[in-house]
């Protein structure tokens, strides 16, 4: 499982939900101090299989974020790329700023799944 790195004094954790039907879809968690923090400021990300860089195909709006409350407060964004051939990514990158971080493309486990031994 990922681990969150700081990018341009943010803690920043991306999730590779799915891989299935020609596309990749992952989502940017990113934890703030205040719900208007990243107003404005674009977040990208490319999302590679091997030597190929999918293509974006949604996208939020530049500093267009859907926020998740409890105790801390996470700006989150979601993003769809293109697979038709099915290829398995590897990489994650994330820029915030003039900052990247780069994390393994590990697909997020279904809880409802049974786990193989």
């Amino acid at each position: 499982m990922n681990e969150a790195q700081k990018v341009s004094g943010y803690w920043v954790l991306p999730t590779l939900e799915s891989n299935t039907g020609g596309v990749a879809r992952l989502h940017v968690s990113i934890a703030v101090g205040e719900v208007d923090e990243l107003a404005g400021r674009p977040v990208a990300v490319s999302l590679r299989a091997g030597d190929q860089e999918l293509a974006v195909t949604e996208a939020p709006a530049d500093g267009a974020y859907y926020h998740l409350e409890t105790i801390a407060v996470t700006a989150v964004a979601d993003f769809a790329f293109a697979n038709p051939d099915g290829l398995v990514p590897d990489t994650i990158t994330v820029t915030l700023g003039d900052e990247s971080a780069t994390w393994p493309a590990e697909l997020r486990e279904d809880p409802g799944s049974p786990s193989i031994a």
